[in-house]
């Protein structure tokens, strides 16, 4: 695809023009024929005799769909969960899930009676609240229960490995990166994974990366620059991880 979405080099994708590309593709491959826009699916059941699922659906008119795959992308959280709050009733204010921000989220921003928002979580969406929040000039009082796993990193494109710039995004496809972390699989590289898990010399080579790994996003996240923004740091179970993982592949070795 062509650059012309006004991103710029280093700057995240917004979701908007994340929905212009993935129409711009659409369009230039000649998708859209072969995609149903605000259509129900009304009934899903198994194909009589063959392999496949039937669907019934309806946009202007109820029919039937046949296929032999199915994909159910739906989402885990595509039902917002509400917790029930004592008083919430007599509270005065409004009371809006995360989900309800695209269509809602404008009278707390709007309203010049509104100067402090609460955000309840910690996970993204509430990064993404927080976000838009502070973002409107509203005050912020960020609420985790302290069992809770904490936010997650949210960090800038691209960050430095030794003395190399790179893409963040890109490194879990780099084989030299997957080296680094236990595999239980034989992908033909068995001496290096060797090395860097089963010897003294590998296993502090291994640490140390995945230590610098986890420095540098903390430095590129500034969390450690401002003492409110210290407690946000997550804690990291690499050591833990890895041991566990080494442990099995003993074990079917």
């Amino acid at each position: 695809m062509h650059d012309g979405f006004g991103i710029k080099e280093g700057n995240h994708v917004t979701g908007e023009v994340m929905h212009e590309y993935l129409k711009a593709y659409a369009e230039r491959s000649d998708l859209l024929k072969l995609i149903d826009f605000e259509t129900d699916v009304i009934d899903i059941s198994r194909l009589e005799g063959s392999q496949g699922w039937n669907l019934r659906v309806h946009a202007d008119v109820e029919r039937s769909v046949q296929t032999k795959k199915l994909v159910i992308a739906t989402g885990v959280t595509n039902h917002p969960h509400r917790p029930h709050f004592e008083g919430a009733e007599n509270f005065g204010g409004d009371i809006l899930h995360s989900a309800e921000l695209g269509a809602k989220g404008a009278s707390l921003t709007t309203d010049p009676s509104v100067r402090a928002i609460a955000i309840l979580g910690g996970g993204k969406s509430a990064y993404d609240a927080v976000y838009f929040a502070a973002a409107a000039g509203r005050q912020v009082e960020w609420i985790m229960r302290k069992s809770g796993k904490g936010p997650e990193w949210v960090f800038p494109t691209r960050t430095n490995v030794g003395p190399f710039s790179v893409v963040r995004e890109t490194l879990p496809a780099r084989r030299i990166v997957s080296l680094f972390s236990p595999c239980l699989w034989k992908d033909g590289l068995g001496w290096l994974r060797y090395f860097l898990h089963f010897t003294s010399l590998g296993k502090i080579i291994a640490r140390k990366f995945w230590a610098q790994i986890h420095q540098v996003t903390i430095d590129d996240c500034g969390m450690q620059k401002d003492e409110r923004t210290k407690v946000l740091e997550p804690e990291t179970r690499y050591f833990l991880f890895t041991t566990s993982i080494m442990r099995t592949r003993r074990m079917l070795i």
